[in-house]
């Protein structure tokens, strides 16, 4: 039992903050916002009018239950039969709706059902599908402290195994549809994992998500969800896919022959990129490496036919050709602007009026940079909209223009026939000023070439080009109108400088990169929905549900999750375009896990997201943990479904900066008091955790320190026969009674370093006892104590 504390239980947190702060499942919630109660309906069905108040938005247009297959009754008996929680009741609303149940799918009717069950404290929600009877999504929203609502808690009151297989049993029980098809248990996604995986420090779940197999095939993008209390009751549901039937059996065209055809597809292309580009810190990382011209969508697994895109990753960079512009007789002067000069540059090829009224918006100075944002008012259409411009103070150079009266032109300017204006006279026009108002226009820009030959107003593309190769994200695009007057101004980053780009020396061509991608690709048959839409060029109408089957472009090593893409032509690297960490969450346990001692432990903590497989799919129980890496177990641990805390951006020790792997982290526990700040003392976070710091950490965590004072010694301490070497007698003494930490032969070992399944170990134990802690760890959103239960 938790050694009492002076303080006083903390008060539970009000329902209507739990309402407020509570995150609800993605699709369904949107639906049922809030369910008002109406005394003289009762708990019958809706009577007529009753539209009118519910909480279901009915605003939007509706189908015609005349018009589908399950009517209202039938939807409610469904309901009845799939969800125990509902018992005989009749919901208190239900309507008949649009739903979606995955990207790109077509909308389908659907009943949204409501009950109020709060006898029990809960609200139940329910989607069915209105032409299958499947249930689509479901969700008990519990009115009060989650950490209260029955059968909520560790230790659970049934194994995994028996609440997998109740998981199973509830699928083929409510969605019809797909009884035929087996069931795969599948990891979450990163964006799945917010809506139904659970903190260990939160209401305890099980979660699961499967996917359908047919015929050995795997259906692609199709999911179902499964959220159980810890006694096996369902808490949550949600089918996304909607998948039709295999059309096909059997693959005519083989994994081996797809390849070639995939392969015989594409080609490398060097390109400048920068690869610290989805940051927005500020940062930069340039690199040159090769990618392909275009991307694979699917092959058709039967004919052997390729869908290529050509708008994905840097398809429309290939695409295009790059020109050489000709000189001019004007080159960019630096040089300091006045306001009136700022101005009078802008007009020799903006469309303002020659007595537009502008006026300083906005300044902002740097100390290298002055920059003015500037607002230009028509006076004779004053409510027509206005003029922008930005300019640098400083140089001289335009950073932006824009026309926002166009959006809102007369009617008698509208209607009026636009002049025409052709390429060639455009390009004049716009790259003599560009000349004269961006640096290094001429010497680091080419013009991007399809273009239309005339239109009565042109988007001119002009590409920074170094040594013949494009460099990504570096584009200045301008408009011009039919009377060749610029209309709009996006100027390029003038990063990075030509020295960055020519300190990248290529060690393989094109050829060579190809052949890694390759060797790191595999080709893969998948079920998908609809002649693969949008996998593939061939739509069909969407509202015929079928699956067919198609090849698609998978990695050599599947727990590297997506194909790679790009192959750094420096370092021969090959990896993604995509930034930022990728992982899943929970799913069948890893190998090299299966039989481990702590097994149970490991699972728990896999399943939530705290412990994530290495690029082999390996979980390494045995392995040391880092100080680093216990933080941010404990951090997810404690945050609403796997939240990263945003935290400060200032130095909390000396070798921790923003940029640090775990500074969020670290950030975290700072603010919580669990670490004490010092920005001239290092953390180490990358040295490995002792078995003492962990003691440590953890008797801070539960905000035990003031006892473990009193504990220095407790005979439980000094017996051990290593006790001389336990600096925090205290905290051992509290890890121990607690159960978190154990002895190992009568030694403590404070020095010894902890396993991530040694760690396992303790979280789930803490996870156990945190109903009897004085302050649960569990905090809804980003930390705040507001936030906090």
């Amino acid at each position: 039992m938790p050694i009492p504390m002076d303080e006083g239980e903390n008060e539970l947190t009000l329902a209507s903050n739990f309402l407020r702060y509570a995150r609800p499942l993605t699709a369904l919630l949107i639906a049922f916002a809030i369910l008002l109660a109406r005394p003289e309906i009762g708990h019958g069905l809706p009577a007529s009018g009753y539209e009118e108040t519910t909480g279901i938005d009915y605003e939007n247009a509706r189908p015609d239950p005349a018009a589908v297959p399950i009517s209202e009754e039938a939807a409610i008996r469904l309901a009845k039969g799939a969800l125990p929680a509902v018992g005989n009741k009749n919901p208190d609303e239900i309507g008949l709706l649009y739903a979606q149940t995955g990207d790109y799918r077509p909308r389908i009717p659907a009943w949204k059902a409501a009950w109020d069950m709060l006898d029990k404290g809960t609200i139940l929600l329910a989607e069915i599908d209105a032409t299958t009877g499947d249930l689509l999504a479901y969700e008990t929203r519990f009115l009060g402290n989650p950490l209260n609502e029955p059968n909520s808690g560790f230790p659970a009151s049934i194994t995994r195994d028996r609440a997998k297989a109740a998981a199973e049993a509830f699928v083929r029980k409510a969605v019809p549809s797909v009884r035929d098809f087996g069931l795969k248990e599948l990891a979450f996604s990163q964006d799945e994992m917010y809506d139904f995986v659970y903190p260990l420090f939160g209401p305890a779940r099980y979660s699961f998500r499967f996917g359908l197999t047919a015929n050995g095939y795997e259906a692609f993008n199709v999911s179902l969800a499964v959220v159980l209390d810890m006694a096996g009751n369902v808490k949550a549901f949600s089918f996304t896919g909607d998948p039709g039937q295999p059309v096909a059996k059997r693959a005519a065209v083989q994994a081996a022959e797809a390849k070639r055809i995939w392969a015989n597809g594409f080609r490398m292309m060097p390109l400048y990129l920068d690869a610290a580009a989805g940051y927005y810190d500020g940062s930069e990382d340039w690199r040159l490496v090769y990618v392909m011209d275009r991307t694979l969508w699917s092959i058709d697994a039967m004919s052997g036919t390729p869908a290529w895109s050509d708008v994905y990753g840097y398809s429309d960079i290939a695409a295009r050709r790059y020109e050489n512009i000709p000189p001019t007789d004007v080159s960019f002067v630096l040089r300091n602007v006045s306001f009136e000069q700022a101005v009078r540059a802008a007009a020799t090829i903006a469309n303002f009026p020659s007595d537009t009224e502008w006026s300083v918006q906005d300044e902002a100075d740097d100390g290298q940079r002055r920059i003015w944002e500037l607002e230009g008012i028509d006076p004779r259409h004053r409510e027509g909209g206005y003029y922008s411009l930005t300019v640098d103070a400083r140089t001289g150079q335009m950073l932006d223009y824009a026309d926002y009266r166009r959006f809102i032109r007369d009617a008698d300017e509208r209607s009026s026939e636009p002049p025409i204006i052709k390429v060639a006279d455009a390009r004049k026009l716009a790259e003599r000023w560009l000349a004269e108002h961006i640096p290094d226009f001429l010497s680091q820009y080419k013009f991007a070439v399809p273009f239309e030959s005339a239109a009565s107003e042109l988007t001119l593309e002009y590409r920074r080009v170094h040594r013949g190769i494009p460099v990504a994200g570096r584009a200045l695009f301008i408009s011009l109108d039919g009377n060749g007057k610029m209309t709009r101004l996006m100027p390029s980053p003038q990063s990075p400088a030509v020295e960055t780009l020519d300190a990248l020396k290529p060690t393989l061509d094109a050829e060579q990169a190809k052949k890694r991608i390759v060797q790191r690709t595999k080709l893969l048959p998948y079920y998908l929905p609809n002649k693969g839409y949008p996998f593939t060029h061939d739509v069909i109408d969407l509202d015929q549900k079928r699956l067919d089957l198609l090849y698609l472009a998978a990695p050599a090593n599947l727990y590297e999750l997506y194909a790679p893409d790009r192959v750094d032509a420096v370092s021969g690297n090959v990896g993604l375009l995509s930034s930022g960490e990728v992982f899943t969450v929970g799913g069948p346990l890893p190998a090299d896990v299966r039989s481990h001692p702590s097994k149970k432990a490991l699972q728990a903590l896999f399943d939530r997201g705290l412990l994530l497989t290495d690029s082999k799919g390996r979980l390494l129980p045995d392995a040391e943990l880092s100080r680093g890496e216990f933080l941010r177990m404990m951090h997810k641990g404690m945050t609403f479904k796997g939240t990263p805390y945003i935290g400060r951006e200032e130095p909390f020790f000396s070798d921790i900066g923003t940029k640090h792997p775990y500074f969020d982290d670290i950030v975290y526990f700072a603010e919580r008091r669990w670490l004490t700040p010092n920005p001239k003392i290092a953390l180490k976070a990358d040295n490995p955790l002792t078995r003492e710091q962990m003691a440590v950490w953890l008797t801070r965590i539960i905000g035990y320190e003031k006892r473990a004072r009193t504990l220095k010694s407790d005979p439980q301490v000094t017996r051990l026969r290593d006790a001389g070497q336990i600096k925090d007698k205290g905290a051992a003494a509290v890890v121990m009674k607690l159960g978190l930490m154990k002895p190992a032969d009568g030694d403590f070992k404070p020095g010894g370093r902890v396993t991530r399944a040694e760690a396992a170990e303790s979280l789930l134990k803490l996870a156990e006892i945190q109903s009897q802690l004085d302050k649960p760890l569990w905090t809804w959103g980003y930390g705040d104590d507001e936030y906090s239960y």
